[in-house]
């Protein structure tokens, strides 16, 4: 195949010709593409179940400054459906055929990526994006929404508060300064702020179970990471902890199951106790934890998915997660099912 190439000046024609010196070349950089993967497994052994979704990102789920959408799950109550966030890929799926059963980027999300859903005890849905959080609603169908402007978005499990880190700049605003280095809490149903926490830049927030705590992960540039405990109604700062995502709550809230200063060692902590207890998770590196709905069991993500039994203190699963990050997981409500959410990349070319 023959290949163009456009007319040059004369002059640099002569010096492209002229003898000089070897220069070293730059090895070709490659050229990837990202898949989002969402896949379902047996909770109990990690036999492989049905793969949600296996497709290509839009470019801004791509980009390495997109926050968060590809963890999102939410089963909902009855355990029969799954939602996840992202863009093209976020929807609702049925967890019996692995069938997407309403397109969420069909609705408002194509180029604002959910970056949260949470189904409410009711069965209606909450999704936040990057731009709005929407009240609660039949799934596939967001109703009204209020906009934000943060970085990041968590809601709580009851779907009726929503969190985010750090204020994006209004247009024409500072870019920088007290009134923006917070991470500041809003009632779902109403829009209105409801606390704030004056915060470091963090990256992960995320409700305890019963939505009445806030935890959150801030940067250490200077140090470890740090783990913060925050009241959600009162914006009270209740504990620290250095450590970092990925984290999970137990079922009663009590308990947080964190990556510890010590990447080797996942650490169980009490945070009103501030007592710590922890074990060896044997992965070069964890990305997501989850536990059962009854506290016994602790799904953890790295190269390999693995669930540890807190009964008899030791790993009872394991399976290879594949050429896939995973990003975020979830028990199903009866505990039997395990959903993962994530990305890979495959090289296509160098240029």
């Amino acid at each position: 195949m023959s290949r163009a190439v456009a007319a040059l000046p004369l002059a640099l024609l002569v010096s492209a010709c002229s003898p000089s010196a070897p220069t070293p070349s730059s090895p070709p950089s490659p050229v990837y593409e990202y898949y989002a993967y969402g896949k379902l497994w047996d909770a109990a052994t990690l036999a492989a179940g049905p793969v949600l979704f296996n497709t290509g990102l839009v470019p801004e789920e791509a980009d390495p400054g997109f926050y968060g959408s590809l963890s999102a799950v939410s089963f909902s109550p009855d355990g029969q459906r799954v939602a996840t966030g992202g863009s093209d890929v976020a929807g609702v799926w049925d967890v019996g055929t692995g069938q997407r059963v309403s397109r969420l980027a069909d609705i408002k999300f194509r180029l604002r990526p959910v970056q949260a859903v949470r189904f409410r005890a009711d069965g209606l849905l909450v999704v936040a994006d990057a731009g709005t959080v929407w009240q609660p609603a039949p799934a596939g169908r967001p109703g009204p929404g209020f906009p934000h402007r943060c970085r990041l978005v968590a809601v709580s499990p009851d779907g009726s508060l929503a969190a985010g880190d750090h204020l994006n700049p209004s247009p024409g605003g500072p870019r920088a300064g007290p009134d923006l280095d917070v991470t500041p809490v809003y009632n779902v149903a109403t829009g209105a702020e409801v606390a704030r926490m004056d915060t470091p830049t963090n990256r992960h927030v995320s409700f305890s179970p019963d939505g009445s705590k806030l935890v959150t992960v801030s940067y250490g540039p200077a140090g470890p990471f740090t783990v913060r405990v925050w009241d959600a109604r009162t914006g009270k700062g209740l504990a620290a902890r250095p450590g970092s995502d990925p984290l999970a709550w137990t079922p009663d809230g009590k308990r947080l199951a964190i990556y510890g200063a010590d990447k080797s060692v996942v650490e169980v902590w009490d945070p009103a106790a501030d007592t710590v207890a922890g074990f060896r998770h044997g992965q070069v590196l964890l990305t997501a934890l989850a536990f059962s709905p009854d506290g016994t069991r602790l799904a953890l993500a790295g190269p390999q998915l693995r669930v540890w039994d807190f009964t008899v203190q030791r790993e009872v699963a394991a399976a290879r997660a594949g050429p896939v990050l995973i990003e975020g997981m979830a028990f199903s409500p009866d505990g039997r099912t395990l959903v993962t959410v994530g990305e890979s990349r495959e090289e296509v070319s160098q240029k």
